[in-house]
């Protein structure tokens, strides 16, 4: 299943070569760089490749490439992951079409089993412009595909040292993440939700909006209304007629409030949540307006106003924010860009990315 939008970012063409850019701020560069807009996987898609975990430390993964005759990929920047998770995960580092950077001799995707304070280090080479580092409590399985976590990046075009990143919660809550990146560049910043593990476990058993919990990756996640409207697997829960119309009487007054602006056509709540659809998904402005209970405001940054105008809002977007601050709730939420809802973030002559589960432990 293929999506222009369904995370914080898009997939666009760069120079022959695919890059994930986020979602507004990612619009605008790609825009100004001519590039065309190629289609990006769907963050839910299935992961049912058989798996063969391996149990490598930080310390030993280079002397076994070693032995194995193998020498560390040359790589345009290093991805740290790090987990402080009060237990074990199994991590994976993905590219383009969830192809795996690490690989078994079958073809399997390489899961690193990281003990809690333990870390690995990939070395993508410069032709693997996107990646997305994939966090499980336990393996994935057919019949359990999905991860609990994940951290998106891209590295920059043809070795040019940039790295593209942003925090998106846009799918899922699972685990509170730190995407970090070194480099000489002012972008060169830190994101982070920084709650504890067991502070964003509580909120998520006893605030998750709707209820809308389920198990992924081994673990129970707060799920996005786009994901329970949208993917199929939720289509005979009885909660999907009034969450997925939640937003429509928004919808409808802002195509009777600004004729020739606001044109949803056969849009609906759905295709809000997602910012997808004919409309809404070349349509920042309004996408986050209704999202937000703002549509007598859609071009506001009083974000004290934001779901806080008595209008239908999106309850997870909001929820997302008390629990991380500036991340992405929704794929529009860094519009308007001066509201500093969520951040896309470009560091400069990268030298490392550092990935962190569980940050405040």
């Amino acid at each position: 299943m293929f999506s222009l939008r369904l995370r914080g970012a898009r997939g666009f063409r760069m120079g022959g070569k695919t890059a994930l850019l986020a979602s507004g701020a990612g619009w605008m560069i790609a825009s100004a760089l001519g590039c065309g807009q190629v289609p990006e996987t769907n963050s839910h898609e299935e992961l049912v490749l058989k798996a063969q975990e391996a149990s490598l430390s930080s310390g030993a993964q280079d002397s076994a490439l070693a032995t194995a005759g193998m020498q560390p990929l040359a790589a345009t920047v290093p991805v740290k992951v790090t987990n402080k998770c009060p237990f074990p995960l199994h991590v994976a580092l993905t590219g383009v079409g969830d192809a795996p950077l690490e690989k078994d001799a079958a073809g399997n995707k390489i899961f690193r089993n990281l003990g809690t304070g333990g870390t690995y280090t990939y070395y993508p080479p410069g032709n693997y412009p996107s990646g997305r580092v994939s966090a499980y409590k336990t393996l994935p399985s057919p019949s359990s595909p999905r991860e609990l976590e994940k951290a998106e990046f891209t590295l920059g075009v043809s070795g040019t040292q940039n790295i593209y990143y942003n925090l998106t919660y846009v799918d899922h809550v699972g685990l509170p993440m730190q995407i970090a990146a070194t480099g000489s560049g002012a972008g060169c910043v830190d994101v982070r939700c920084n709650k504890s593990y067991s502070t964003l476990t509580s909120a998520i058993s006893n605030g998750c909006p709707d209820g809308l919990r389920y198990s992924m990756g081994g673990n129970t996640v707060c799920l996005a209304p786009r994901s329970f409207c949208i993917d199929g697997e939720y289509a005979s829960d009885p909660r999907r007629g009034s969450i997925c119309s939640r937003l429509d009487s928004e919808i409808t007054r802002c195509a009777q409030k600004y004729p020739g602006q606001c044109n949803p056509g056969g849009d609906k709540t759905p295709q809000v949540y997602a910012c997808s659809g004919g409309f809404f998904s070349q349509s920042a402005k309004w996408c986050a307006a209704i999202t937000r209970g703002m549509v007598d405001a859609p071009d506001s940054t009083n974000v004290a106003q934001y779901y806080n105008t008595g209008k239908p809002y999106n309850q997870y977007a909001k929820w997302v924010h008390d629990q991380c601050g500036a991340v992405y709730g929704f794929p529009y939420d860094d519009y308007p860009m001066a509201a500093n809802q969520a951040g896309f973030y470009s560091c400069t002559n990268g030298t490392q990315l550092n990935v962190t589960f569980c940050p405040a432990g």
